[in-house]
């Protein structure tokens, strides 16, 4: 497994890659996953509508894999998000946000943070 955003790079350049006469590339801003002894699965999906009550997920694509694959990809995945953040600054924790607002749409008190919008970094978490 690479240790490095640089050991990844040499991986990368050390493969020959093609794209499959079906190759298509799609965006993706949801997922879910689950597993079993013999594999992982990834559902990749969009966000299509949010409202009060609801959110309306379409899926577009599941990628089934090895669990030693998983952790590989797992493993690209954290050098690669560490080089944007490196690059880009930190990204905000997603699942703290949906914790926190499941937890205030419950009727508990949920923390509220403020930061400094003028750095670009400013969020608000109800």
């Amino acid at each position: 497994m690479p240790e490095s955003n640089e050991d990844l790079m040499e991986a990368k350049d050390a493969a020959q890659v093609r794209k499959a006469a079906g190759f298509s590339t799609i965006y993706v801003n949801s997922s879910r996953m689950g597993l079993s002894p013999w594999d992982i699965r990834v559902t990749l999906g969009q966000v299509m509508e949010i409202d009060a009550e609801t959110q309306v997920n379409e899926d577009l694509v599941t990628v089934v894999m090895s669990p030693q694959h998983a952790k590989a990809v797992l493993s690209s995945l954290t050098l690669v998000v560490a080089a944007y953040e490196k690059a880009f600054g930190d990204l905000p924790d997603n699942l703290k946000m949906i914790r926190e607002a499941k937890a205030a749409k419950a009727g508990k008190v949920a923390k509220v943070s403020t930061e400094n919008a003028a750095t670009g970094k400013g969020k608000k978490t109800v």
